[in-house]
């Protein structure tokens, strides 16, 4: 709430950067900062394969469930529900869309036309795609939803925070965002992430209610096919166990004559065996 008693720090803040009418510190084209371009393009590339990959794996997982990603369908599910939430629908869809807060390098101050606007006032600058938030902060630190579920937690959690504040700065620094847009980015990520943790790993805000309740409203076809394919795998499963514990139990049996039979054979040739022949006499 920093920013909301003092909202003059977003202008005091991008004027560290500013350095001429619509240009700043970071503001990149073809001649001037190239490799920041790259490292955006970069990052938008990750986050397209990152949303692509957790999509593939959790279709991979429910029509194999002999694989592992089966046993990790719980874990797919959550990152990409994270990403989906927090910087696909609540900051792209809901609030850049319907913010109209205009970007450092757009408003007057900066050598621009738009007027400036504190981060939690709506306002009709913008038409679109505007300031608040800021989507790539948001994807960045989404990245917190893999280290949550990883054995290396507090380095995944280092790592993530790190990823996110790196490209936080660079949209402060290239005029795309004031500070309070890469915060209240940071704050929905991490927040939804850590709610949707709770929810979905320990059990929290009633999920085993609400998982019910959402399938008992799924529509009856789907439902259906759903329910239909997981007893037809669970069926191949236990057929699959039953038929190795009776390939087990076979070769138990074959293991077990053919030391029978050996010992049989001793008993029967007992005289020409060295150990059972008799000890002196004639």
């Amino acid at each position: 709430f920093l920013f909301v008693s003092f909202p003059e720090i977003d202008l005091w803040i991008s004027k560290v950067f500013f350095i001429e009418p619509t240009i700043f510190a970071l503001t990149h084209s073809d001649e001037r900062l190239p490799i920041i371009g790259y490292l955006r393009q970069a990052g938008f590339a990750i986050t397209r394969i990152t949303m692509i990959g957790l999509f593939v794996l959790i279709i991979f997982a429910y029509f194999f469930r002999r694989s592992r990603f089966w046993q990790n369908r719980k874990k797919l599910l959550y990152v990409f529900f994270c990403f989906a939430l927090a910087p696909g629908l609540f900051v792209s869809v809901i609030l850049k869309e319907n913010w109209g807060r205009a970007r450092p390098a757009h408003i007057a101050e900066f050598g621009g036309k738009m007027e400036y606007t504190p981060p939690m006032m709506r306002t009709n600058q913008c038409s679109g795609n505007c300031s608040f938030p800021s989507g790539e902060a948001s994807f960045a630190f989404c990245f917190l939803a893999f280290a949550m579920i990883s054995r290396r937690r507090p380095l995944l959690i280092k790592l993530a925070l790190g990823y996110g504040v790196f490209f936080a700065v660079l949209r402060v620094g290239e005029g795309g965002h004031f500070t309070s847009d890469v915060v209240f980015s940071a704050l929905i990520s991490l927040i939804t992430c850590l709610t949707l943790y709770r929810f979905m790993f320990e059990g929290a805000y009633r999920y085993a209610q609400i998982s019910t309740w959402a399938m008992n409203r799924t529509p009856t076809k789907l439902r259906s096919l759903i329910t239909d394919r997981l007893s037809a795998s669970d069926i191949a499963e236990e057929d699959a166990e039953k038929n190795k514990q009776h390939s087990r139990t076979i070769h138990g049996k074959t293991n077990m004559g053919a030391d029978t039979s050996h010992t049989h054979r001793y008993g029967e040739t007992g005289a020409n065996d060295p150990v059972s022949a008799p000890k002196g006499g004639k």
